[in-house]
């Protein structure tokens, strides 16, 4: 959890654990067992094929602890830190995305 917290906190917008912008990928609560990661974006916000690519992405770093068809899939923190590179890698890959199409 503490490799994941920072993460968040290294990448997050001003020091705060959010992506530049209106954009939060994944919301955790103190004490809970899962993660809740965002993929129900409003096409304005995410282009449909960005937003495939991503659920695409997550599904082949978390397997089948991430449900691609949930609207906020909660996803057990045991998977993310089974595959905490992998899902850093995904997140990544989706701000450079956004970065790219926001010109920043």
């Amino acid at each position: 959890m503490r490799d994941l917290f920072l993460f968040a906190k290294q990448e997050g917008y001003a020091g705060r654990i959010q992506a530049a912008g209106p954009m939060q990928f994944f919301n955790y609560v103190e004490g809970a067992r899962k993660l809740m990661v965002y993929v129900a974006w409003k096409p304005e916000t995410m282009p449909a094929a960005v937003l495939a690519d991503y659920k695409s992405d997550l599904r082949a770093a978390l397997g089948p602890a991430f449900d691609v068809d949930a609207l906020e899939p909660n996803v057990p923190l045991a998977a993310i830190g089974e595959n905490l590179e992998a899902f850093k890698s995904v997140i990544r890959k989706l701000q450079k995305s956004i970065e790219r199409r926001s010109g920043a």
